[in-house]
């Protein structure tokens, strides 16, 4: 590792549940989040992973944001004192979106694998391009 990359291998536990059926147990659903960054790339790199024993993937015409498991990123890239937009990127199911004031998925990679015990979320973080 150089001095211009820095990662933190130390997972973070993921301990709050926005939306769902309540959880079962421990096996239920678990999940983690590592985060580090390059500063010569001027980038950010997010890791999510998700254990679970139950995979939601919504096929019809009709499926909506919450007929899918998925994920959120939100981001505050301008840091202003009096408050910025915050620009949310998200994938549910296979689809992504991103709600925000001229946000694209320019600025942002996301591969997303599944494992056998449920999914894992890899981002980049363009830090040269995001709004």
């Amino acid at each position: 590792m150089t001095g211009h990359q820095e990662c933190i291998n130390t997972p973070y536990n993921c301990q709050l549940l926005e939306v769902g059926d309540p959880l079962e147990d421990k096996h239920d659903f678990n999940a983690h989040f590592r985060i580090g960054y390059n500063l010569s790339q001027k980038a950010i790199y997010l890791a999510v992973e998700i254990m679970d024993q139950s995979i939601y993937l919504d096929s019809t015409k009709n499926s909506n944001w919450d007929t899918h498991d998925g994920i959120e990123l939100y981001l505050d890239p301008s840091h202003l004192k009096a408050g910025s937009p915050i620009t949310q990127y998200n994938m549910y199911g296979m689809d992504r979106s991103v709600l925000g004031n001229e946000a694209t998925w320019d600025d942002i990679e996301l591969i997303m694998g599944t494992t056998p015990n449920g999914r894992v979320y890899e981002w980049r973080i363009n830090l040269k391009q995001v709004p």
